[in-house]
Protein backbone atom coordinates (compact mmCIF):
# COMPACT_ATOMS: atom_id res chain seq x y z
CA UNK A 1 0.00 0.00 0.00
CA UNK A 2 1.23 3.51 -0.79
CA UNK A 3 2.27 5.63 2.16
CA UNK A 4 -0.10 8.53 1.28
CA UNK A 5 -2.97 6.05 0.93
CA UNK A 6 -2.14 4.61 4.33
CA UNK A 7 -2.49 8.12 5.86
CA UNK A 8 -5.93 8.69 4.43
CA UNK A 9 -7.04 5.23 5.50
CA UNK A 10 -5.97 5.86 9.08
CA UNK A 11 -7.88 9.18 9.09
CA UNK A 12 -11.02 7.48 7.88
CA UNK A 13 -10.67 4.82 10.58
CA UNK A 14 -10.32 7.37 13.34
CA UNK A 15 -13.38 9.20 12.06
CA UNK A 16 -15.45 6.05 12.12
CA UNK A 17 -14.35 5.33 15.73
CA UNK A 18 -15.48 8.79 16.85
CA UNK A 19 -18.87 8.34 15.26
CA UNK A 20 -19.22 5.00 17.01
CA UNK A 21 -18.43 6.64 20.34
CA UNK A 22 -21.14 9.24 19.81
CA UNK A 23 -23.64 6.60 18.91
CA UNK A 24 -22.58 4.53 21.93
CA UNK A 25 -23.40 7.34 24.37
CA UNK A 26 -20.22 9.28 24.91
CA UNK A 27 -21.46 12.87 24.86
CA UNK A 28 -18.16 14.43 26.00
CA UNK A 29 -16.38 13.50 22.89
CA UNK A 30 -17.47 16.86 21.33
CA UNK A 31 -18.92 19.67 23.51
CA UNK A 32 -22.34 20.92 22.57
CA UNK A 33 -22.55 24.51 21.37
CA UNK A 34 -25.42 26.43 22.95
CA UNK A 35 -26.99 29.05 20.63
CA UNK A 36 -26.88 32.66 21.81
CA UNK A 37 -30.61 33.09 21.44
CA UNK A 38 -31.13 30.67 24.35
CA UNK A 39 -28.81 32.51 26.80
CA UNK A 40 -30.57 34.50 29.51
CA UNK A 41 -28.94 37.58 31.03
CA UNK A 42 -29.59 38.83 34.54
CA UNK A 43 -30.66 42.49 34.63
CA UNK A 44 -30.02 44.74 37.61
CA UNK A 45 -31.95 47.78 38.83
CA UNK A 46 -29.15 50.17 37.86
CA UNK A 47 -30.27 52.80 35.43
CA UNK A 48 -28.02 54.08 32.73
CA UNK A 49 -27.88 57.85 32.87
CA UNK A 50 -26.54 60.02 30.14
CA UNK A 51 -23.33 61.93 30.79
CA UNK A 52 -23.69 65.71 31.35
CA UNK A 53 -23.23 67.79 28.29
CA UNK A 54 -20.05 69.75 28.03
CA UNK A 55 -20.01 73.43 27.22
CA UNK A 56 -17.64 74.60 24.54
CA UNK A 57 -16.46 78.19 24.03
CA UNK A 58 -16.14 79.07 20.39
CA UNK A 59 -13.51 81.72 19.56
CA UNK A 60 -13.22 83.37 16.22
CA UNK A 61 -9.92 83.80 14.45
CA UNK A 62 -6.80 81.74 14.30
CA UNK A 63 -5.93 79.57 17.30
CA UNK A 64 -3.33 81.03 19.67
CA UNK A 65 0.21 79.99 19.09
CA UNK A 66 1.84 77.92 21.72
CA UNK A 67 5.28 79.14 22.48
CA UNK A 68 7.75 76.49 23.15
CA UNK A 69 10.27 77.04 25.84
CA UNK A 70 13.65 77.62 24.33
CA UNK A 71 16.41 75.48 25.61
CA UNK A 72 19.96 76.64 25.23
CA UNK A 73 21.82 73.81 23.66
CA UNK A 74 25.56 74.24 23.37
CA UNK A 75 26.59 74.22 19.72
CA UNK A 76 28.58 71.34 18.43
CA UNK A 77 31.96 71.64 16.80
CA UNK A 78 30.48 71.71 13.31
CA UNK A 79 27.93 74.32 14.30
CA UNK A 80 30.67 76.41 15.89
CA UNK A 81 32.61 76.35 12.67
CA UNK A 82 29.50 77.35 10.69
CA UNK A 83 28.72 80.39 12.90
CA UNK A 84 29.89 83.71 11.35
CA UNK A 85 32.72 85.41 13.18
CA UNK A 86 32.19 88.95 14.44
CA UNK A 87 34.33 91.48 12.67
CA UNK A 88 36.30 93.79 14.88
CA UNK A 89 36.38 97.46 13.92
CA UNK A 90 39.70 98.97 13.02
CA UNK A 91 41.08 101.44 15.59
CA UNK A 92 41.16 104.16 12.92
CA UNK A 93 37.36 104.00 12.80
CA UNK A 94 37.16 105.21 16.40
CA UNK A 95 39.77 107.90 15.67
CA UNK A 96 37.69 109.14 12.73
CA UNK A 97 34.51 109.20 14.80
CA UNK A 98 36.29 111.16 17.52
CA UNK A 99 37.52 113.74 15.01
CA UNK A 100 34.07 114.08 13.46
CA UNK A 101 32.48 114.65 16.87
CA UNK A 102 35.16 117.21 17.75
CA UNK A 103 34.67 119.12 14.48
CA UNK A 104 30.90 119.07 14.86
CA UNK A 105 31.18 120.30 18.44
CA UNK A 106 33.53 123.12 17.37
CA UNK A 107 31.12 124.23 14.61
CA UNK A 108 28.18 124.23 17.02
CA UNK A 109 30.18 126.10 19.69
CA UNK A 110 31.37 128.73 17.19
CA UNK A 111 27.87 129.26 15.83
CA UNK A 112 26.37 129.67 19.29
CA UNK A 113 29.20 131.99 20.39
CA UNK A 114 28.79 134.25 17.34
CA UNK A 115 25.05 134.36 17.80
CA UNK A 116 25.40 135.33 21.45
CA UNK A 117 27.99 138.02 20.70
CA UNK A 118 25.83 139.54 17.94
CA UNK A 119 22.84 139.49 20.26
CA UNK A 120 24.77 141.36 22.96
CA UNK A 121 26.03 143.92 20.46
CA UNK A 122 22.51 144.35 19.14
CA UNK A 123 21.30 145.14 22.66
CA UNK A 124 24.16 147.56 23.30
CA UNK A 125 24.72 149.31 19.94
CA UNK A 126 21.51 148.63 18.00
CA UNK A 127 21.38 148.63 14.20
CA UNK A 128 23.09 150.30 12.52
CA UNK A 129 25.83 150.02 15.11
CA UNK A 130 25.88 153.33 17.00
CA UNK A 131 27.89 154.59 19.98
CA UNK A 132 27.62 158.02 21.68
CA UNK A 133 30.14 159.82 23.93
CA UNK A 134 30.54 163.16 25.75
CA UNK A 135 34.08 164.53 26.13
CA UNK A 136 35.91 167.83 26.63
CA UNK A 137 38.41 168.11 23.78
CA UNK A 138 38.95 171.92 23.60
CA UNK A 139 36.56 172.60 20.72
CA UNK A 140 34.58 175.48 22.22
CA UNK A 141 33.44 173.18 25.03
CA UNK A 142 33.74 172.93 28.77
CA UNK A 143 32.90 170.58 31.58
CA UNK A 144 29.45 172.12 31.75
CA UNK A 145 28.97 171.86 27.99
CA UNK A 146 31.10 168.97 26.69
CA UNK A 147 31.29 168.04 23.04
CA UNK A 148 29.03 165.22 21.89
CA UNK A 149 30.27 162.47 19.54
CA UNK A 150 28.31 159.82 17.59
CA UNK A 151 30.19 156.88 16.00
CA UNK A 152 28.36 154.97 13.23
CA UNK A 153 28.91 151.90 11.08
CA UNK A 154 26.77 152.46 7.98
CA UNK A 155 27.07 149.27 5.88
CA UNK A 156 30.79 149.03 6.56
CA UNK A 157 31.50 152.81 6.28
CA UNK A 158 32.73 154.31 9.55
CA UNK A 159 31.59 157.87 10.32
CA UNK A 160 31.97 160.11 13.35
CA UNK A 161 29.71 163.13 14.01
CA UNK A 162 30.95 165.84 16.44
CA UNK A 163 28.81 168.52 18.11
CA UNK A 164 31.38 171.00 19.54
CA UNK A 165 30.21 172.15 22.95
CA UNK A 166 26.97 170.29 22.32
CA UNK A 167 25.94 172.79 19.63
CA UNK A 168 24.27 170.97 16.71
CA UNK A 169 24.58 174.06 14.47
CA UNK A 170 28.36 173.63 14.47
CA UNK A 171 28.24 169.90 13.75
CA UNK A 172 31.24 168.40 12.01
CA UNK A 173 31.14 165.02 10.21
CA UNK A 174 34.25 162.91 9.75
CA UNK A 175 33.70 160.53 6.80
CA UNK A 176 36.01 158.09 5.04
CA UNK A 177 37.78 157.23 8.26
CA UNK A 178 38.04 153.55 7.41
CA UNK A 179 36.13 150.77 5.66
CA UNK A 180 35.10 147.53 7.37
CA UNK A 181 35.48 144.48 5.12
CA UNK A 182 34.61 140.81 5.55
CA UNK A 183 31.53 138.85 6.41
CA UNK A 184 28.91 140.75 8.44
CA UNK A 185 30.92 143.98 8.13
CA UNK A 186 27.82 146.01 8.89
CA UNK A 187 27.51 144.35 12.32
CA UNK A 188 30.93 145.44 13.63
CA UNK A 189 30.55 148.10 16.36
CA UNK A 190 32.56 151.33 16.31
CA UNK A 191 33.78 152.80 19.62
CA UNK A 192 35.69 155.97 20.57
CA UNK A 193 38.19 156.89 23.25
CA UNK A 194 40.02 160.17 24.00
CA UNK A 195 43.57 160.46 25.32
CA UNK A 196 46.71 162.52 24.62
CA UNK A 197 48.76 160.44 22.22
CA UNK A 198 51.40 162.95 20.95
CA UNK A 199 51.84 164.78 24.30
CA UNK A 200 50.71 168.25 23.19
CA UNK A 201 48.29 168.60 26.10
CA UNK A 202 45.08 168.10 24.11
CA UNK A 203 43.15 164.84 23.98
CA UNK A 204 43.27 162.95 20.68
CA UNK A 205 40.53 160.67 19.33
CA UNK A 206 41.07 156.93 18.93
CA UNK A 207 38.55 155.08 16.75
CA UNK A 208 38.26 151.35 17.45
CA UNK A 209 36.68 149.13 14.79
CA UNK A 210 36.65 145.51 15.83
CA UNK A 211 40.26 144.76 16.82
CA UNK A 212 41.78 147.68 14.87
CA UNK A 213 42.58 151.09 16.36
CA UNK A 214 42.88 154.32 14.35
CA UNK A 215 44.40 157.53 15.84
CA UNK A 216 43.11 161.00 14.96
CA UNK A 217 45.23 163.91 16.26
CA UNK A 218 43.60 167.01 17.72
CA UNK A 219 44.91 169.89 15.62
CA UNK A 220 43.47 173.43 15.24
CA UNK A 221 40.00 172.65 16.54
CA UNK A 222 39.50 169.42 14.59
CA UNK A 223 40.73 165.85 14.35
CA UNK A 224 43.16 164.79 11.64
CA UNK A 225 43.93 161.18 10.79
CA UNK A 226 47.38 160.10 11.84
CA UNK A 227 49.57 157.48 10.19
CA UNK A 228 49.83 155.78 13.58
CA UNK A 229 47.66 152.69 13.72
CA UNK A 230 47.57 149.71 16.03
Amino acid sequence: MRPDRQHYTQYEADTEDEEDDLSAGYPDAFPRVVPKSAVRYAYTDQRITSAPRRRYDVQQGAPPRVRRASVDVPPTDRQTEALPRRRRLHPLVFVGLTLMIAILGWVVFTTVANWWMNTQEQWQYGYPRTAQYDAVVGHHDSAAHPSHFIALNLNGQVEVIEFPGGDASKARIYTGLTVVVGQNANLVPVTLSFQDVNGDGTPDMIVTVGNAHYVFLNQKGQFVKSTQQS
